[in-house]
């Protein structure tokens, strides 16, 4: 009878692993169909106020109204599709305004590596200003990608990649990879200490950008199973350990 529960249990987690990938792959693929136009019109900016240069901007009850790198990028990505589906100039106009604040406001990290940073502390996580979300590296590239292919403009494939190589720096560098008790690695969206190992923002970058052919090298191929099997081990620990580690935001 132990037996039985114990694969029980396993085909559980298998399962409920398997089924997580599933829904944040058919959800990308929703978002660029037809049948994603309530997600791409909410991703578009309605909700959120501008700058005076259009850019999309965040009020937070204690911190005031701030740039966040991920929301920017968000929006880009739902007015580029808005824009690819309806024609719509406005909403052309609203991504590319998202798409010049990416192409200026990152940071220089090192020669060949580039950072977006939040400029305010984030207390959840013991994060102070300054800190950087594998995350919102993760939706610039996918915004910038999708840049790169509507206009054609090769001046934007350097900071792709530059983004891409700092994903992959260390956290005890000042990056945002970790190792997991797995022994894998993973790309952390809030690289707090202790490490906080939020699943579905580390699954969203290893889906979406990192593997695109515009930033494929023999560096992200040979860590492409270091990144996914670790994945799904620390997501069915969580079932068993709820509280030490992957969880969900």
């Amino acid at each position: 009878m132990p037996d039985q529960d114990s694969s029980s249990r396993r085909f559980l987690t298998r399962f409920l692993c398997a089924l997580a990938i599933a829904v944040l792959c058919l959800t990308e693929l929703h978002a660029q169909t037809k049948l994603g136009a309530q997600y791409d019109n909410a991703g578009c900016g309605q909700a959120f106020a501008v700058d005076k240069d259009g850019v999309t901007v965040v009020t937070y009850p204690d911190l005031g109204t701030q740039y966040n790198p991920v929301t920017i990028a968000q929006t880009a990505l739902g007015c580029y599709h808005n824009y690819k589906r309806s024609g719509s100039e406005q909403a052309r106009r609203k991504y590319l305004e998202q798409i010049h604040w990416l192409r200026e406001n990152y940071l220089r990290v090192s020669d060949d590596m580039a950072a977006y940073a939040y400029q305010f502390a984030w207390a959840g996580y013991g994060l102070a200003s300054g800190w950087h979300s594998g995350l919102a590296q993760g939706q610039a590239i996918s915004a910038l990608i999708r840049y790169y292919y509507d206009t054609g403009d090769k001046s934007v494939l350097p900071l792709i990649n530059e983004l891409k190589n700092f994903l992959f720096l260390p956290q005890e560098k000042g990056g945002v990879l970790r190792t997991t008790p797995e022994g894998g690695i993973w790309f952390e969206e809030y690289p707090s200490d202790p490490p906080s190992f939020v699943w579905n923002g580390n699954v969203s970058t290893i889906l979406k950008p990192i593997w695109h052919p515009l930033t494929t090298n023999a560096q992200a191929i040979g860590l492409s199973s270091a990144t996914i099997s670790p994945g799904k081990r620390s997501a069915s620990s969580t079932f068993r350990q709820p509280r030490t580690l992957a969880r969900t935001e």
